[in-house]
């Protein structure tokens, strides 16, 4: 029935692992295959050498995945290896297939997807992933020097103040009121636990956001209320929590 039959060398190279190098699969006669049944499966010889050879994908065409665990460990964690299968146990069908070939797409390989999708085009991907555009309300621009707590700009000698009490620099502090330092002593620390606590409560107010109707024009539309979130900046705006 076999008569006439013999092995031909193949287009794609075959790593044999038998010999745990490329073999000509003209070679591949009954002495070759009495040898792969009676010595050691020289599995991961033969995967190292695909690796060193440049092969950093691999397909298991099979049933059930079961040696692509096995390659990933040969291979190394720090190895540009891919692994894949094609098939399940008990999840056999087309479905499956197709889903292992996205898996191979997405790690990198080349999938010819007309067979399946007669007639398709690739198209552009869509903009909107990298041209997003911001909803949120912007907060008004700061003006330039330091913020009283209300918001307000303050001018050089509230600067000059408030940074010799946080530094609880007495004697500048005196210079700048015109007073001596010996009744600051007390006063100094609970001015700065005051500040310190308006500016925490500043930051806090500063995240929170506030709903507030306004009239709205929207185009092609009658005139109409709308609700608006933005950031708070008045203490009788109620923030949403």
């Amino acid at each position: 029935m076999l008569d006439g039959v013999a092995p031909r060398t193949a287009e794609i190279p075959l790593y044999s692992t038998v010999e745990a190098e490329p073999v000509d699969t003209a070679g591949l006669d009954a002495a070759y295959w009495v040898r792969n049944l009676r010595q050691e499966v020289r599995f991961g010889p033969a995967v190292e050498r695909l690796i060193a050879d440049g092969f950093g994908f691999f397909v298991e065409c099979a049933a059930h995945p079961v040696l692509s665990m096995s390659i990933q460990e040969t291979a190394g964690a720090d190895a540009p290896v891919t692994t894949v299968g094609s098939l399940r146990r008990d999840d056999g069908g087309a479905r499956r297939f197709l889903t292992s070939l996205a898996e191979a797409h997405v790690a990198g390989a080349r999938i010819d997807w007309a067979p399946q999708f007669p007639g398709a085009r690739t198209v552009d991907l869509p903009k909107y992933a990298f041209q997003r555009e911001r909803y949120w309300l912007e907060a008004p621009p700061a003006e330039h020097g330091a913020q009283r707590p209300g918001g307000a700009a303050a001018s050089g000698a509230d600067e000059r103040f408030w940074s010799a009490v946080e530094n609880a620099d007495l004697d500048r502090l005196a210079a700048e009121l015109g007073v001596s330092g010996e009744p600051l002593k007390a006063l100094v620390p609970a001015l700065a636990d005051w500040r310190r606590g308006q500016r925490e409560q500043d930051t806090i107010d500063s995240s929170r956001y506030v709903i507030s109707l306004a009239p709205g024009h929207p185009p092609g539309r009658h005139a109409d209320r709308h609700l608006a979130a933005g950031r708070a900046h008045h203490s009788r705006e109620r923030p949403v929590g």
